[in-house]
């Protein structure tokens, strides 16, 4: 059954991104990547943005939309330092916003 797309499930996905991954989409587009994985829209509205593997896969269709490719699972810190420099670029050149967590930090 499909899941709708509710305001609690765009707030959620979204509060999500701008904590874990420092990125804020446009709605448009968080409606567009929701409506692409309707398993992803279900388990939100089911478990919550904030269980961790649910987080996780909220984290890596950002990164899969921004840079074409999942979020690293390495503990290697430059590794995951360069990686978030460069999701962060491109969601400023998508016309994301950036969380002011990461703002602070450039």
């Amino acid at each position: 059954m499909a899941v709708p797309l509710t305001d609690q499930i765009l707030q959620e996905t979204l509060d999500v991104l701008e904590e874990f991954a420092g990125v804020i989409p446009p709605a448009a587009t968080l409606r567009a990547m929701l409506d692409a994985d309707p398993a992803l829209k279900h388990d939100v509205s089911s478990w919550g943005a904030e269980d961790t593997d649910i987080r996780d896969r909220v984290c890596d269709a950002a990164a899969n939309h921004l840079v074409g490719r999942a979020w690293p699972t390495s503990d290697d810190r430059a590794e995951m330092e360069a990686f978030h420099e460069q999701l962060v670029r491109a969601a400023r050149r998508d016309g994301w916003e950036v969380a002011d967590w990461v703002a602070d930090r450039a």
